[in-house]
């Protein structure tokens, strides 16, 4: 039978899928940008993860974090969208890009929890109202972590309407 549990980690708040049976074993923090600090599979920790609520404050190697609006690099920090130019602070000084978008770090909102025999599932949902002049774009994006005897562990990643 899977679990869920809770557990305070600095000053956030860790969610814990497991399985004692299986070994199978998720924790995640969903008040920054659903960050991953742990992955079991048959007892085997399969991740490397942040260690310390500090570690994942600084965020130097955005571990097992989910990159959004944009994973990798722009250019000068700068993309043309419906005839408009945007721009981003450059925060990789080396190659002058944007990096890696900017909800990483982002409070996620939980809004399913369910754990049965075979599996659990852990939903969270963040809303930006597009309030950045660098992407004023409305959006909300939706993380379904799901661990599983049959399946291992899958995070489908979806952008639905906001609400």
């Amino acid at each position: 039978m899977y679990k869920h549990t809770t557990e305070a980690f600095g000053a956030f708040t860790k969610h814990i899928l497991f399985c004692e049976k299986t070994g199978n074993k998720l924790a995640v923090l969903p008040e920054y940008g659903g960050i991953v600090l742990e992955l079991q599979l048959k007892g085997v920790n399969v991740i490397d993860a942040y260690q310390t609520p500090q570690e994942v404050i600084n965020n130097s190697w955005s571990k097992n974090t989910v990159l959004y609006p944009f994973p990798n690099r722009l250019k000068d920090g700068s993309y043309h969208w419906a005839g408009k130019s945007y721009r981003f602070f450059a925060n990789e000084s080396l190659t002058n890009t944007a990096l890696h978008g900017f909800g990483q770090d982002k409070p996620m909102k939980v809004t399913m929890v369910e754990a049965e025999e075979s599996s659990a599932v852990f939903t969270c949902l963040y809303t930006d109202y597009g309030t950045d002049e660098a992407y004023p774009f409305r959006f909300s994006v939706e993380m379904t972590f799901t661990l599983a005897d049959d399946t291992g562990f899958t995070l489908p990643i979806g952008f639905p309407q906001p609400r």
